[in-house]
């Protein structure tokens, strides 16, 4: 049995830097996640809502699904954030 392995990313910092622009060098890690077959996954502290709209903005709402960092369906096997955090099985610092 295949497991699908879920990749997650936050948004501020990780996608988008502190001007709101994309951070090209994880968004292209983030493609070649998905292209690789992965489950993407993109969370932030702000909200649902906010994720969406960032992901819609960086073009991504077709391969990727969101959500709030507090309220995950399900654990990310790595996660790639700008801060420390324990929100994967892997923690990758961005």
């Amino acid at each position: 049995m295949n497991k699908e392995i879920v990749v997650g990313f936050d948004v501020d910092g990780t996608l988008i830097d502190e001007k709101n622009n994309p951070i090209y060098r994880n968004i292209n890690l983030l493609l070649d996640f998905h292209s690789r077959g992965c489950c993407v996954i993109v969370a932030s502290g702000g909200g649902q809502s906010y994720t969406e709209s960032i992901v819609n903005k960086l073009g991504l709402s077709d391969i990727v699904e969101c959500f709030t960092k507090t309220n995950l369906p399900y654990m990310p096997d790595i996660w790639f954030d700008d801060q420390d955090c324990s929100i994967g099985s892997v923690n990758i610092r961005i």
